[in-house]
């Protein structure tokens, strides 16, 4: 069979355990001791444990290649299997075959006839189960989680395929696994990027031991003394108990914050920890923090909740303080869902307001803090409720037309503000519609604030347009009030309707998808030829070839079976009684 046939099947991991429940807890630590050794593990083979396509257990049985007689070391691939390290050699030693390669019948040859691990098998017993659990049901005890967040015994899961157990995560998109698999048939150590996994999910085992964290900070209300305790929630846990100095404290919490404000000595340090109830109990890490002495206090009032700033633009944190010199120093940190992310500032004086210069790059969100600390940490406070960062689309106004002719109409615009972001681009859109857009035909005239002028080119003559100036930044597009205009037959005879010149006006809209209307002027009765060509110049379309009568006339190009792109579109024209020639070319922009 193919190597990629192999690929596929091996990596299923059918092998579906009995729905026993699992609650023994296991850290990170002892889950890789557990796997290490499956990669190490080394035993004796015979001929008698070497199979070439053995029927057996209802299936044939293929020994990997790699076994030879001798010592061998790794577990070997096993369709269905999870055979312990301890256990391998005494099934060798009754004439098992060492692993079998076979993926395309069902299990039941192990242990009756092969033994070794496959994917979830491995996992199995890494994560110390009771049963062998498949890479359908091994979701029933685990957690989905971010790739960059993975730690060493975490997995990457795919359902239905295959199973890969998280050695190390180097920070850098890098992630280092054991598996067992057809890479080489036997339990070893591989290292993916991001991309080669991004099919898989990462999830954690639920009973994981410290598998949620504590973190407790100062706080004041008013005179009144405060440690906050925020933690992150433990899979399955239904209510939370808060042990203080060792002793239980307070009990059957549902939410993921407790504030102790009771007894609390000024100065003083107190211990504590969080117990997850579920079916089993999990602790939290012990933290510890000394109390603040509230007699001295500090009160945020700005950002306190509600607000919206933007980035890119500078706005006033502002706080009160009772009991602190004006020259004791603050620190200003940021956080975000009950974590630092920046020290806005280390050191600054307590005069009550401090002006943040938002990055332009700022993350955007709608839940964040200001945390406000000085003397040592003990006065702090932090905003009541979250405020957002964020940016909006530029402010941009039209300015009216001037010098219309039968085709061309000049304008412009006003962008006033840049809505906390860079503007990019900045121009006209048009069309005949009522709210033209940047989707219609536009010009771009330039980046930044400030006024701009435009030059609008291929219009139809005596046809009413609408148009408004825009303006993008990062947060997306604004405009500015829909004006019109109309362009006048200037050049056209207008009892006849016979232009006086040949035109090649441009093509509208543009760009287009997949259909655009092109528009020519001919004085006299001539051969005329349009083309369109590809930017390789080969000839993709005739649009015209014809004799045609003085007057205006339309064609309609589409572009229905060729790809997105610039093409360019040639009239050639020449009068009848050999008095005029004429050619130009313009350039169709399609974007599918």
């Amino acid at each position: 069979m193919k190597i990629l046939s192999f690929l596929i099947l091996i990596l299923s991991g059918l092998f579906v355990s009995a729905s026993i429940p699992v609650f023994a807890q296991i850290s990170r630590t002892q889950i890789i001791n557990n796997a290490i050794p499956y990669t190490t593990a080394t035993w004796t083979a015979t001929s008698a444990n070497i199979w070439n396509s053995v029927s057996c257990g209802g299936k044939t049985i293929r020994t990997p290649s790699w076994v030879k007689v001798g010592t061998n070391t790794g577990m070997p691939y096993c369709w269905g299997g999870w055979t312990t390290t301890g256990n391998m050699q005494g099934y060798l030693n009754a004439g098992k075959s060492a692993g079998d390669n076979n993926t395309t019948a069902d299990f039941g040859a192990e242990p009756q006839c092969a033994v070794g691990l496959d994917c979830s098998g491995f996992v199995s017993r890494a994560w110390g189960l009771s049963s062998k659990y498949s890479t359908s049901t091994l979701p029933d005890v685990s957690t989905p989680t971010n790739i960059t967040q993975t730690q060493p015994g975490d997995i990457f899961n795919l359902a239905s395929s295959h199973v890969r157990l998280v050695n190390a995560n180097y920070g850098n998109g890098n992630y280092q696994v054991i598996e067992s698999s057809a890479k080489d048939w036997k339990v070893s150590y591989t290292t993916y990027t991001a991309s080669q996994l991004s099919s898989y999910t990462p999830r954690v085992y639920n009973n994981l031991a410290g598998a949620f964290t504590l973190t407790v900070t100062q706080g004041c209300n008013g005179y009144s003394n405060r440690l906050i305790l925020d933690w992150t929630k433990s899979s399955g846990a239904a209510t939370y108990d808060i042990y203080k100095n060792g002793s239980l404290y307070n009990s059957g919490i549902t939410g993921l914050q407790f504030i102790d404000s009771i007894n609390l000595t000024p100065g003083t340090g107190y211990s504590y920890f969080v117990q997850a109830k579920s079916t089993y109990i999990i602790n939290s890490n012990a933290q510890s923090a000394i109390a603040p002495n509230c007699a001295s206090s500090v009160t945020i009032t700005s950002p306190n909740g509600g607000e919206i700033w933007q980035a890119g633009t500078s706005h006033l944190i502002t706080w009160t303080s009772l009991g602190i010199s004006d020259s004791i120093p603050l620190q200003i940190v940021l956080y975000k869902n009950g974590t630092a992310q920046t020290t806005i500032t280390s050191a600054v004086p307590n005069t009550g307001k401090y002006s943040w210069s938002i990055p332009l790059n700022f993350t955007l969100g709608s839940n964040y803090r200001i945390y406000i600390n000085g003397m040592s940490g003990t006065v702090s406070d932090f905003s009541d409720s979250n405020f957002a960062i964020a940016i909006y689309p530029p402010v941009v106004s039209t300015a009216a037309v001037s010098n219309i002719t039968n085709t061309t109409v000049a304008a412009g615009g006003n962008v006033t503000s840049d809505g906390g972001a860079y503007v990019n681009y900045r121009g006209l859109c048009w069309s005949t519609g009522n709210y033209p857009t940047t989707i219609d035909s536009f010009s771009i005239d330039g980046e930044g604030t400030g006024t701009f002028s435009s030059n609008i080119t291929g219009l139809i003559p005596g046809t009413i347009y609408h148009y408004r100036a825009y303006s993008i930044n990062f947060a997306g597009t604004g405009y500015g009030e829909i004006l019109t205009f109309t362009t006048n037959l200037t050049g056209i005879n207008e009892t006849k309707n016979i232009p006086t010149e040949y035109t090649l006006n441009q093509n509208y809209p543009n760009p287009f998808n997949p259909t655009t209307i092109i528009t020519y002027a001919v004085p006299v009765e001539s051969h005329v030829r349009i083309n369109v060509y590809n930017t390789l110049g080969s000839k993709v379309k005739v649009l015209e070839d014809n004799i045609i009568s003085a007057g205006w006339h339309n064609v309609v190009f589409s572009g229905n079976r060729l790809s997105s792109g610039i093409y360019l579109c040639t009239i050639e024209a020449a009068a009848l009684n050999g008095m005029r020639t004429y050619r130009n070319t313009i350039k169709l922009v399609m974007v599918k």
